[in-house]
């Protein structure tokens, strides 16, 4: 009969030496995600790009003087991970760790160059300013409590397949917490080769937002939001791949500037990944009059404030809207009004969002806030000639604001419906817009 007392002893110290090894173990890091762990990938299909792409070896290096698990080394500055010992500073293939602190610090610099990026709790990384971008050339995971932000650009590049993960969420405009998911002023995505980037949790920016030539991906349940002033858009005909429940819109509506102007494709699903539930693109409101209010006393353009009608979504020559549901499922691409109005208030001010508090003070601020007041909350989407569109429902539509270059592409159209919230059903919600500017205007 086996000894009972010695097997239990043996399993007991087992436990122990697993548990002992769990409490020890550095927390899964961009360069080391631990991607067979459910705790931190609960709902991985298998099918996502980056977890089937091959990272040479490299340097890794931890910033302050810390191990992985953020215990100091006596040391200061940049230490490598493999030797315990101080060394020279990040290039573009290394591999950072700021990890996690009790207390908060910062690391900082201009410009700079990343392969793989972790920022842990506390932790706070800046980088890029205006002329001088940030570029990362591997996965970035930002932490719960921890921040990154770049005055400038911060340009997603490199020819491998990516994440950028943020577990920080913000359902509402407030600082402090807002500054936890914007993450640069600007980002653009500029991979090369067929490279994706895959965005996973809630990623934001202050300001412009560019996909060029490549593919990026908002995974499940997954937040895209461009900000203020910028002119987001998709170039040289890359695309914004959206999974389910994922959701892309701007969080600050300005009023002279389309939320996204695309020449490529915007698509819900793939063929590997199929939509099983709806994926949403988020459109604000435009100015729809002919001749905006120009101002108490006479005309003079408002600064920052539209003077020209724009549409909220444009789709040039050749562009793809379009949902791939699988099979069986009436999952779709659902374009409707910016989360304002679905409890989810937006930054929306005739003028630039930094500029609100100064412009309600102005002489005819009462004048300028009852027109903006009175736009009805509805939106539109110019059509380019040849746009393909499938698998899509459009809500919150004005009447006359789905604008077709060439009328006779509706008939092409396919697996199209519209929301209960339109403002005019069947034709009256189409019109024949032949050109646009290069600005969205009409």
């Amino acid at each position: 009969m086996p000894d009972r007392l010695g097997v239990s002893l043996f399993l007991l110290g087992a436990i122990a030496a697993a548990l002992s090894v769990a409490e020890t173990a550095p927390p899964p890091t961009a360069n080391d995600p631990q991607f067979d762990s459910k705790k931190y990938w609960p709902n991985l299909s298998g099918k996502e790009h980056y977890l089937k792409q091959d990272w040479p070896k490299t340097r890794v290096l931890v910033y302050g003087g810390m191990d992985a698990n953020g215990k100091k080394t006596g040391g200061s500055g940049w230490v490598d991970l493999s030797t315990g010992k101080r060394a020279k500073g990040p290039d573009a293939n290394t591999d950072i760790i700021l990890p996690d602190s009790d207390k908060p610090y910062k690391f900082g610099r201009s410009g700079g160059k990343y392969r793989h990026v972790t920022v842990g709790r506390n932790a706070h990384m800046s980088g890029g300013g205006d002329g001088n971008p940030m570029y990362i050339f591997g996965n970035i995971w930002i932490r719960e409590g921890g921040s990154m932000r770049a005055q400038g650009a911060t340009i997603i590049a490199g020819e491998r397949h990516t994440f950028y993960r943020n577990d920080n969420r913000c359902d509402e405009w407030n600082a402090p917490n807002w500054q936890k998911v914007s993450t640069s002023m600007y980002i653009r995505f500029a991979k090369v080769k067929g490279a994706t980037a895959e965005v996973v949790g809630q990623i934001a920016m202050n300001d412009e937002f560019s996909i060029t030539g490549c593919e990026v991906i908002i995974a499940p349940d997954s937040i895209l939001q461009p900000g203020r002033n910028g002119h987001p858009g998709i170039q040289g005909r890359g695309k914004l791949i959206l999974m389910d429940g994922a959701y892309y819109g701007v969080w600050t509506n300005n009023f002279d500037t389309p939320d996204l102007t695309v020449n490529g494709t915007v698509q819900a699903g793939t063929a590997e990944r199929p939509l099983t539930r709806d994926a949403h693109i988020g459109v604000s409101r435009k100015n729809y009059d002919k001749v905006m209010y120009k101002g108490k006393g006479g005309p003079g353009k408002l600064e920052r404030f539209g003077t020209k009608r724009v549409a909220g979504l444009v789709l040039h020559a050749g562009s793809a809207l379009r949902a791939v549901p699988a099979g069986g499922s009436n999952a779709r691409l659902v374009v409707h009004l910016s989360r304002d109005n679905w409890g989810w208030r937006i930054r929306e001010e005739p003028g630039s969002a930094y500029e609100a508090k100064t412009l309600r003070k102005q002489p005819d601020a009462k004048y300028r806030y009852a027109w903006w007041d009175s736009l009805p909350m509805f939106i539109d989407v110019w059509f380019g000639p040849g746009v393909t569109v499938e698998n899509v429902r459009l809500d919150h539509v004005r009447k006359g604001g789905l604008m077709l270059a060439n009328p006779a592409d509706r008939a092409k159209w396919s697996g199209v419906s519209f929301g209960e919230h339109c403002q005019a059903a069947g034709d009256a919600l189409f019109s024949a817009v032949r050109e646009i500017g290069r600005g969205g205007d009409y």
